[in-house]
């Protein structure tokens, strides 16, 4: 009798494989009886601008904008360029970190920008645009695993800056229409 009940237990909790469509051992396809799971979705990032927002630029075409109008410290978004634009008379004068994006350029469009500012390019290209006079005197320019390029357009620009652990290229290639 006991081998009876233990062979009954056995047989009810018994389940036979799954046969898809016709009878074949194929995984059973959408719409046949089969259920997906859908709390193992892959969540899909519907803002790629979100980062650049959420440091208070603008996202334009892949690229994150910040417009700095105050001194202090700027921060480029992980993962895109970065294009911050120092646009009032004495902003940009703190760390400006283009650490973490794919490439930086930094245009000192107005009058005293830039001075006294390290520009952290460790890992990214960058590109400082000196349009303004009194503009990029006294920084520093970490250029380590990468390269910067120095563009010094108006007077009164550019003075005792150091770039370490090598220099930037020097020049006025993007002068016209800053």
């Amino acid at each position: 009798m006991r081998c009876l009940v233990l062979i009954l237990c056995a047989a009810c909790s018994y389940s036979s494989p799954t046969v898809g469509p016709g009878g074949d051992d194929a995984p059973p396809s959408p719409g046949h009886d089969a259920t997906l799971p859908t709390d193992t979705a892959v969540p899909i990032d519907a803002d790629p601008c979100g980062p650049c927002e959420a440091v208070g630029g603008t996202c334009d075409r892949g690229t994150c904008e910040i417009d700095v109008t105050t001194t202090g410290d700027v921060t480029c978004p992980a993962g895109m360029p970065c294009v911050i634009k120092c646009n009032a008379t004495g902003a940009c004068n703190g760390t400006i970190d283009c650490s973490a994006a794919t490439k930086c350029t930094i245009d000192c469009d107005a009058s005293t920008t830039c001075n006294l500012a390290h520009f952290n390019c460790h890992g990214a290209d960058c590109t400082i645009v000196c349009h303004a006079t009194n503009t990029c005197n006294l920084s520093t320019i970490d250029v380590t695993q990468s390269q910067c390029d120095l563009q010094c357009c108006a007077s009164n620009t550019c003075s005792n800056d150091v770039a370490t652990p090598q220099t930037c290229s020097f020049g006025n290639n993007n002068c016209g229409g800053g």
